[in-house]
C-alpha cells in the first residue's frame, strides 16, 4: 500500500510524477508509427517480391512482430491505467490536504480575530515591529552645542517638569504601599525616619530599613562592649601598677628602716609559703598510667624482697630522724679526718 507524505499542494511535485507517463505515451506513439511504416514496407515487398520462400519468411516475421506489438500495447495500456489511477489518488489526496489546511487556516483566523478584538477592547495591544529601527545617539560635541539651547527652551523645561512630577507621583504611590504594610502600633518616629530615608533611596523597603537599623544597633553594642572591656583591662592594669608601686615603696621603707640582715630575713619570710596556702593547693598527680604502674609491680615482684633491700630506703619508725642525721654527720667527719691524716702523712714523707 502506497503511503503518501503529507505536504502542501505543489504542482511541480505532481508534474515530476506525471513526466514518466508522458514519456511512455510518446514512446508508444513512436512504436505505432514504426509499426505502420513496417506494414507499408511489408505491402511494398509483397507487391515487388514473388518468391515463395521469402513470402513465407516475411509472413512468419510479420506474425511475430504483430504478436509482440499486441503484447507491448497491452502492457502499455495496463501501465497507463495504473499511472492514471495513481494520478487520481495523488491529486485527490493533495486536494483534500489543501482543503483541510485552508479550513484550519480559516478557523485560526477566526480565533485570532476574537483574541485581537478582546485585546483592543482591554487596551493591551502593542505595535508589531516588522523592521528594526533606531535613532543614533547625539555625539558629545553636538550635546555641548544643544545644552545652552535646552536650558532656555520652555518646551523642554516643561517636559522635564512633567517627568519629575510623574516620577514623584510614582514614588509617593510606592511609599504609600510600603507604609500600608507597617502595623498600626509601630513607632511613628521610626516611620518618619523611614520616609526620609526612602526619598534618599527609593529602592529601600521598610523591612530592609528595619534590618539595617538592627544591624547598626548590634554593631554599636559590640563596639560599646569592646570599649568597656578595654576600659576594664586598663583599669586592672592601673590597679596592678599601683599595687606594684605600693610594694616597691614598702620595700624601700623597710630597707631604710631595718638592717641588712633583718631586711633579708623578712624578705625570705615573705617568700615562704604558709601552711594554709599549701593545704589549699591541689595535689600533683603522678604522670604514671595504670599500665605502667602494673608493669613496675610485676618487675618488682620478680626480685621479691631483694629489690627493696637493695634499691629502696627502708623505713624504720622506731629510729629518731635526728639520730640518723647525727650518725651521718659523725661518719662524714670520721671519713674527713681519715683522709686528712693520710694527706698530712704523705706530705711529711715527701719533706
Amino acid at each position: 500500500m502506497i503511503q503518501l507524505e503529507q505536504k502542501t499542494f505543489d504542482l511541480n511535485f505532481l508534474q515530476n510524477f506525471f513526466t514518466p507517463i508522458d514519456n511512455l505515451e510518446g514512446k508508444l506513439n513512436r512504436l505505432d508509427s514504426k509499426f505502420s511504416k513496417y506494414n507499408e514496407l511489408n505491402d511494398k515487398l509483397d507487391n515487388q517480391l514473388n518468391q515463395e520462400l521469402l513470402s513465407v519468411q516475411l509472413k512468419n516475421l510479420y506474425e511475430i512482430i504483430n504478436s509482440i506489438n499486441e503484447n507491448i500495447v497491452q502492457i502499455n495500456q495496463k501501465n497507463l491505467e495504473t499511472f492514471l489511477n495513481f494520478q487520481d489518488i495523488l491529486v485527490s489526496k493533495y486536494k483534500q490536504l489543501n482543503i483541510d489546511r485552508l479550513k484550519q487556516l480559516d478557523i485560526n483566523q477566526e480565533d485570532m480575530k476574537q483574541v485581537g478584538l478582546s485585546l483592543i477592547g482591554k487596551k493591551k495591544t502593542a505595535k508589531i515591529i516588522y523592521k528594526a529601527s533606531f535613532t543614533p545617539s547625539i555625539e558629545i560635541d553636538d550635546w555641548m552645542d544643544l545644552l545652552d539651547y535646552l536650558r532656555n527652551n520652555s518646551l523642554f523645561i516643561s517636559i522635564i517638569d512633567d517627568v519629575e512630577s510623574y516620577y514623584e507621583k510614582i514614588l509617593e504611590r510606592k511609599l504609600a504601599e510600603e507604609i500600608s504594610k507597617i502595623p498600626d502600633d509601630f513607632d511613628n518616629n521610626l516611620i518618619e525616619d523611614y520616609k526620609i530615608a526612602f526619598w534618599k533611596n527609593s529602592d529601600l523597603t521598610f523591612e530592609k530599613y528595619i534590618r539595617n537599623i538592627q544591624q547598626e544597633q548590634i554593631k554599636r553594642e559590640i563596639e560599646k562592649k569592646g570599649e568597656s572591656i578595654q576600659e576594664a583591662k586598663k583599669k586592672d592594669e592601673l590597679e596592678e601598677l599601683k599595687k606594684n608601686q605600693e610594694e616597691q615603696r614598702k620595700l624601700y621603707e623597710d630597707y631604710l628602716k631595718y638592717s641588712d640582715r633583718e631586711f633579708e630575713r623578712r624578705r625570705r619570710k615573705e617568700k615562704r609559703e604558709k601552711l594554709s596556702e599549701i593545704a589549699q593547693k591541689p595535689k600533683k598527680q603522678d604522670g604514671i598510667s595504670e599500665d605502667v604502674e602494673e608493669k613496675i609491680k610485676k618487675f618488682k615482684s620478680k626480685f621479691e624482697n631483694s629489690f627493696e633491700d637493695k634499691y629502696l630506703i627502708q623505713k624504720d619508725d622506731t629510729t629518731d630522724p635526728r639520730n640518723i642525721v647525727r650518725n651521718r654527720k659523725k661518719k662524714k667527719e670520721e671519713e674527713y679526718q681519715k683522709y686528712l691524716k693520710k694527706f698530712k702523712d704523705n706530705s711529711n714523707n715527701k719533706d
